[in-house]
C-alpha cells in the first residue's frame, strides 16, 4: 500500500464525514424553496382588486387567479427540483466514490490467513477448536472476545458458511414456505472486524483500514435515508412527504446499526436465533 493510497483513503474519510452536513444544508434549502414556490400568489390579482366588481365577474377573476397560481406554483417548484437534482446527484456520486476508495484500501490491507499449506492447516485447527466450542453452546461473541489473530481469521473464513448451513437446516423451505431467506451475517462480520482491530497493531495499515471501513459504513448508513428522501422530493414522488422527524429517526437508527450492529445472528452455539 503506497503512501498516496493511504492519504486518498484518509481524505475520502474526511469527505464522508462532511457529507452529512452538506446533505443537511441541501435538504433544508430544497424544502425551503419548494415551500416558497408552493405559496406563490399572483401579485396582479388581489382580494382588494376584486372588490367593487360585479359578483359574477369577481368570481371569474378569482377562478382565473387560482388557476394561474396553481400552474405557476407547479412551474416554480419544478424549477427548484431541476436546480437541486444535479447537486444531489453530485453529492451521492461523491459519497459512493469515497466509500469505494476506502473499501479498495481496506481490501488490499485486510489481513489474511495465508495460502501456504502450513497456514491453512493452522487455520483449520483454529476453526475446529471454534466449532467444538460452538457445538457445546458457547456464544460466538464470547469466543471472539478472547480470540487471537489466527482464530479470528479462521472464523472469518469458515463461520459464515457454517452459520448459513445451520440456519438452512433449522428453517422451513418447502414449496408452501416461500423462498429461502439466508441469515443476516452483518453482526458477525462487524464482530470479526472489531476483534481484528483489537488484536492488530493499532498504528499499522491493517488496523487503520478496519477503522476506516467502520467509519465509512456509519457515515453512509446515516447518509442514505436522508439522501433517499431528498431524491423523492426532487422526483416529486407522492410518498416523499414523510416528516423530517421520521427520516431523521431512520437515519439515526441506521447509524446506530452500522456503528454497533445487531447481535451475531445464528451464532449462539447450536441456536439459530440472534446472539
Amino acid at each position: 500500500m503506497t503512501l498516496q493510497e493511504r492519504w486518498d483513503a484518509q481524505a475520502a474519510r474526511t469527505r464522508l464525514n462532511e457529507a452529512g452536513k452538506a446533505l443537511f444544508e441541501l435538504r433544508r434549502g430544497l424544502q425551503a424553496e419548494l415551500t416558497t414556490a408552493k405559496q406563490w400568489t399572483n401579485p396582479e390579482i388581489t382580494q382588494q382588486s376584486l372588490q367593487g366588481l360585479p359578483p359574477a365577474l369577481a368570481q371569474m377573476e378569482l377562478r382565473v387567479k387560482n388557476d394561474s397560481e396553481t400552474k405557476r406554483r407547479g412551474e416554480l417548484a419544478q424549477a427548484v427540483r431541476d436546480r437541486f437534482a444535479p447537486q444531489l446527484a453530485q453529492l451521492q456520486a461523491r459519497v459512493k466514490n469515497d466509500s469505494e476508495t476506502i473499501e479498495a484500501f481496506a481490501t488490499k490491507e485486510r489481513p489474511t490467513m495465508g495460502g501456504d499449506a502450513v497456514a491453512l492447516q493452522r487455520a483449520q485447527m483454529r476453526w475446529d477448536q471454534v466449532k467444538t466450542r460452538l457445538d457445546a453452546g458457547m456464544p460466538m461473541r464470547q469466543i471472539l472476545a478472547s480470540a487471537d489473530r489466527d482464530t479470528v481469521l479462521a472464523v472469518a473464513e469458515w463461520a459464515p458458511a457454517w452459520l448459513e448451513a445451520k440456519h438452512y437446516a433449522s428453517s422451513k423451505h418447502g414449496l408452501a414456505d416461500g423462498p429461502y431467506e439466508p441469515p443476516n451475517l452483518d453482526g458477525l462480520h462487524r464482530s470479526i472486524d472489531d476483534r481484528l482491530a483489537e488484536v492488530l497493531d493499532e498504528d499499522g495499515d491493517e488496523a487503520i483500514s478496519l477503522g476506516l471501513v467502520r467509519e465509512a459504513a456509519v457515515a453512509v448508513a446515516g447518509f442514505q435515508p436522508l439522501a433517499e428522501h431528498a431524491g423523492q422530493l426532487v422526483r416529486n414522488e407522492a410518498h416523499a412527504q414523510t416528516s423530517g422527524m421520521e427520516v431523521a429517526l431512520n437515519a439515526h437508527y441506521a447509524t446506530q446499526e452500522a456503528a454497533h450492529g445487531s447481535a451475531v445472528e445464528g451464532a449462539e452455539g447450536t441456536e439459530s436465533g440472534a446472539a
